[in-house]
């Protein structure tokens, strides 16, 4: 089967001048619109295109060749222009411009010897140097020229094992030229090679190397075989009747591999040994128009593994040279067909075949390979040969006999039949050379009918001595022991040999322990039966019945809604379904599943559908048919070649694209968002079956399956090395021994860099050296309030005690004198003040200026109110709520009571006014009094100065008194 790729697939060009596969294993195709890269899914445009890593100059590439050394692929367009590609990144890395003598000197062909190019051109031959990078001074042919032909171009070079440069030269002749001297060696003339009268038309196309020192040329006037082994050139046309085919038309191509030769001509295509003493042609014969692509051929190529690609005017086709098992018939290949849904296929005579359809009948004839009409009124679902050979077939409304290309009722010609005539069968099994048993498909059971004594019995759910467990057949078979298995929609019925026995079957899932059906098949190999069940899969069963194992899409099946099975040896079974076809081999337990992508007609079979005949199996159903060779069913052992073939790095700013085949590291960036990673299988027999899996070593050593997907995008992964391991599969489930591998280094971001993190820990220690600082200078600081607290209670409340116990003594001794205890009074009403002072300091909840004057007012109102002294009080917008520390509340509340007490002891005065104001950020407490003042200049203990100077400088406080005797005080307590 011949694979195509035309404009539609993403070819650039039908029409295809050269083909090469670089060491890589990706094939590069020249063609009249540019270049194309194709890995076997995709082509990859080099003309017009966006990016301008992957843009050639020029358009009609003329010719392509691979430069292995300098991991090249040199391009040379028409326009005498070389681009050169790196076929490892994929990146266009020269474009070299060459001279043309005119306008009319196009260039053609290009070959590649000791690091020159040799063009040849419509006006003769130029050289490029790659490692000098210049053009270099090509022999001069010297053309005979005439009036008729004025341009001689050289359409093909050839590089012999001496790595001599042969020159084919339209309309003049084969020059030969020492690649080291530049010398010409040798010229051989048309005329030497056809009859004078044509030498000036012929015209070279190709030439490849046979047997040992000979050169088989193509012509526009057939093929010619040049020995240079000796020191004279021997030159031989070919005469041989077998060659005849290629003695006067046009060879278009030729190549070869190992010892197998490719002519093509536009009579076709043909595969020749290398002593040319074999020839066959090469047929397309699954499609009804295959060979009007082998007769159109421009250029051959043939891979490391035989792998014939094939360049046309049409596009571009793959041929491989393994013969498929699969020879398909669908209206894909077979436009004309009218293939719908085949229900019923039926090997006749003389290679043809009866096709039971929905709707229709039809026959194929596969020596005219055309498909023609029987009836398109009814649906047919099953046909049978009887003795006769005549073709019984079984449509919607009855049984017929197939005469003459009509249908006529079954009762016409076996009135025995009558009684059934009117039903519709599914199943039939001769035995011996009279009996046919078989199944109805409208639960009439099973009709044994006789055909030498032209009888009928039906044996049903009510017949004796043999009653069926169900009159639903779904089909019949005779196994080795001669014995009947009747298969039906809710068991199996098992029946002897001499029909006076039957045994009843009814399999169930050891799982759920519910009943398997329907059945729809069963085959017998070694020893064991083999049953498909619908949704269940294949059940194994021994002799007796008994279940032995269950086969389903959790071993390997392709699919467990499978129809039909048949045994091809001894230890392989084929396996229909409605969703692909298996292969099992029940030796090593192993399935190998098939798709419409390996030829099958689609991946939907029918349940009746399906029969084998002389080692061949017809299966069908949705859409078409396949006839499966089994002897041809080939197990491709080889791996995909496998590569990462593109990475696409989306940042924040911008798009990275990186494509290098041999990549072992990537360094990604630390503002990525995600990495798409595109790797390609080559596998050109079979690419849409490629399969995938891939792991990353440091997150999960499982393999993860990605199916055919060939991407993997990575997101959100941390900051770190990682190891990306991925291998390939091909069809039949071979993979990669070696799987390739990518090291990815994942820049941190600036806050996961380990500076940044040093940075988080110093920051970290300093916080909490802070916070332990800070700590310890509060309980300094109420280490220090507590001594402070202390000191008062026993400077303060210690010394009011012993005036107490001194009063109380002194009380009892001269009880008559009340003042002692007018004086106990005062001092326990001095000390409970005190007392609660220090209580109120030492409370959390009032740490701010509107706390602290409530405490003052607390203090000062009820005295001053006694004196009928008028007490104010201010605090500026917005600082009352301004917090201030407990050793603050402590001295700026001692400080306003001494300065308050002062007022009313020595002032005289009539108003006091305390007033809370803010300095930039600093606190100010002013208390102003209007009584007669004092010279603040002088010493004055009377208003303890020292005391309020203590406290001060104890919360960093300054302190100003500004009086004079007459103009009142005001004290003046500022934050320094």
């Amino acid at each position: 089967m011949i694979s195509r790729f035309t404009q539609n697939d993403g070819l650039s060009s039908y029409n295809i001048h050269k083909i090469v596969q670089d060491p890589m294993g990706f094939t590069w195709i020249a063609t009249q619109d540019g270049l194309n890269l194709f890995d076997g899914k995709s082509f990859t445009k080099y003309t017009n295109n966006n990016e301008k890593q992957k843009k050639i100059s020029g358009s009609d590439v003329r010719c392509i060749t691979v430069d292995s050394l300098h991991h090249l692929v040199w391009v040379l367009n028409a326009e005498l222009i070389i681009n050169a590609v790196n076929y490892e990144t994929g990146e266009v890395v020269k474009t070299i411009p060459g001279s043309r003598t005119n306008n009319d000197d196009w260039s053609v062909s290009m070959a590649l010897s000791n690091n020159l190019l040799w063009l040849g051109c419509m006006d003769g031959l130029k050289i490029y140097n790659i490692d000098k990078e210049k053009w270099e001074a090509a022999p001069e042919i010297p053309f005979k020229k005439n009036k008729n032909h004025d341009l001689f171009s050289v359409r093909t070079i050839y590089i012999d094992k001496n790595e001599n440069i042969w020159a084919f030269v339209n309309h003049y002749g084969i020059i030969e030229i020492n690649s080291k001297s530049k010398a010409i060696v040798k010229t051989i003339y048309n005329n030497e090679l056809v009859a004078e009268r044509w030498a000036s038309e012929l015209n070279f196309t190709s030439a490849i190397n046979v047997s040992s020192n000979k050169l088989l040329i193509g012509t526009s006037s057939g093929l010619r075989l040049i020995d240079y082994s000796s020191r004279k050139t021997k030159i031989n046309t070919p005469v041989k009747s077998l060659l005849k085919p290629f003695t006067n038309v046009k060879i278009e191509a030729l190549a070869k591999f190992f010892n197998i030769v490719y002519i093509a001509s536009n009579a076709g295509l043909y595969k020749l040994n290398e002593n040319l003493s074999e020839c066959i042609k090469i047929k397309e014969s699954n499609t009804n128009d295959g060979e009007s692509w082998l007769r159109a051929i421009n250029t051959l190529y043939v891979d490391r593994l035989g792998d014939v690609w094939i360049g046309c005017k049409q596009g571009m086709a793959f041929l491989s040279p393994i013969q498929s098992g699969f020879k398909s018939f669908n209206n894909k290949t077979y436009n004309q067909s009218g293939l719908t849904h085949v229900y019923n296929l039926l090997p006749a005579p003389k290679g043809a075949i009866i096709i039971g359809q929905e709707k229709s009948l039809i026959r194929y004839d596969s020596i005219t390979n055309k498909f023609s009409s029987i009836n398109n009124f009814k649906s047919f679902n099953f046909s049978f040969s009887d003795f006769n050979n005549h073709t019984v077939v079984s449509a919607d409304n009855g049984l017929f006999v197939l005469f003459n290309n009509q249908l006529v009722s079954i009762a016409t010609i076996y009135p025995e039949l009558k009684p059934v005539a009117d039903c519709t069968i599914n199943s039939c099994n001769n035995i011996g050379d009279s009996l046919y048993v078989i199944g109805s498909d409208n639960n009439r059971g099973i009709f044994l009918w006789n055909y030498k004594k032209r009888k009928l019995k039906v044996i049903d759910n009510e017949s004796n001595p043999v009653k069926l467990s169900s009159n639903s057949i779904k089909r019949v078979f005779q196994d080795s022991k001669g014995r009947l298995w009747v298969l039906s929609n809710f068991g199996i019925d098992i029946i002897e040999k001499n029909f006076l026995k039957v045994n009843y079957i009814n399999l169930k899932n050891p799982v759920d322990g519910n009943p398997f059906k329907p059945y729809f098949d069963v085959c017998e190999l070694g020893g064991k039966f083999w049953i498909t069940c619908y949704s269940y899969g294949i059940a194994q069963v021994d002799f007796n019945g008994k279940l032995l194992k269950i086969l389903s899409a959790k071993n390997g099946l392709c699919n467990d809604g499978v129809y039909n099975i048949f045994k091809t040896d001894n230890k392989n079974l084929i396996v229909t379904s409605n969703n692909g076809l298996s292969v099992f081999n029940t030796e090593n337990s192993t399935f190998t599943n098939y798709y419409e992508q390996d030829g099958l007609h689609s991946n939907a079979f029918e349940e009746n559908c399906g029969i084998e005949k002389n080692g061949k199996i017809y299966v069908g159903g949705l859409g078409g048919f396949t006839i499966i060779d089994p002897k041809l069913l080939f197990i491709n052992k080889i791996a995909p070649k496998l590569y990462f073939s593109d990475i696409g790095i989306n940042t924040k700013s911008n798009y990275i694209n990186v494509k290098n085949l041999n990549i072992k590291s990537l360094t990604i960036p630390n503002d990525v968002l995600q990495t798409t990673i595109s790797f390609s299988g080559l596998n050109y027999t079979n690419p849409n079956r490629v399969t995938y899996k891939y792991k990353i070593q440091e997150l999960n050593n499982q393999w993860i399956d990605l199916g055919t997907q060939n991407f993997l995008n990575i997101i959100g992964i941390n900051p770190g090395t990682y190891t990306l391991l991925v291998k390939s599969a091909n069809e039949n489930g071979i993979w990669n021994k070696n799987p390739i591998k990518l090291n990815l280094l994942f820049l941190p971001k600036w806050y996961q860099t380990w500076w940044f993190e040093f940075l988080i820990i110093i920051t970290a220690c300093g916080i909490l050296y802070t916070i332990y600082w800070y700590r310890i200078n509060q309980l300094k600081v109420q280490q220090q309030i507590r001594r402070d607290i202390a000191n008062d209670l026993h400077d303060d409340l210690g010394g009011n005690l012993n005036s107490i116990k001194m009063f109380t003594h002194m009380a009892i001794e001269k009880p008559q004198n009340g003042s002692y205890l007018n004086e106990i009074e005062n001092l326990i009403t001095h000390t409970t003040t005190g007392l609660r002072d220090m209580l109120w300091v030492l409370e959390d909840s009032r740490d701010d200026i509107n706390g602290l004057l409530d405490r003052i007012k607390k203090f000062a109102t009820p005295i001053a109110q006694a004196n009928q002294i008028n007490f104010e009080h201010e605090v500026e917008q917005g600082l009352g709520s301004q917090n201030i520390s407990k050793t603050e509340k402590r001295n700026l509340l001692l400080i306003s009571k001494e300065v308050i007490n002062n007022c009313f002891k020595y002032a005289s005065c009539k108003n006091i006014k305390i007033v809370f104001r803010q300095n930039g950020n600093k606190i100010s407490l002013s208390i102003t009094d209007d009584g007669i003042g004092f010279n603040s200049n002088g010493k004055s203990e009377g208003y303890g100065l020292s005391n309020i100077q203590y406290r001060a400088k104890q919360i960093n406080y300054k302190y100003q008194i500004i009086s004079s005797p007459g103009n009142g005080t005001t004290v003046i307590i500022e934050k320094k």
